[in-house]
């Protein structure tokens, strides 16, 4: 069998409804490479700053945030749970066997 055949075996539907199967384009897509969108951004690294610059300047509030988040780090979140229940109360259940079975058995 060869690709092509395969591919129009696989085209095929798969049931009565006449969905699943080998569809062109179908299935996830893949992720870009980090390295790869790294060199793709690295020009416009200047432009960024500027406008980032601009913001500032301007007293954009958006601006300050970003900046503000990237040079100082955000604040350390305090996250309050509450947890209900009693770790105390265990049910513990004493099975002994039967007099009369042991004498039966033995």
């Amino acid at each position: 069998m060869n690709i092509d055949e395969i591919k129009t075996q696989a085209s095929k539907p798969r049931n009565k409804t006449g969905k699943g199967g080998f569809r062109p384009g179908a299935g996830r897509k893949k992720k870009p490479d980090e390295a790869e969108l790294m060199e793709q951004l690295y020009p416009l690294q200047g432009v960024a700053l500027a406008a980032l610059e601009q913001g500032l300047a301007k007293g954009d509030s958006k601006a300050m945030d970003i900046f503000f988040r990237y040079f100082y780090g955000l604040p350390t979140q305090r996250i309050e749970s509450k947890v209900e229940g009693n770790l105390n109360q265990v049910n513990i259940e004493v099975l002994r066997p039967q007099t009369e079975t042991l004498k039966k058995v033995g």
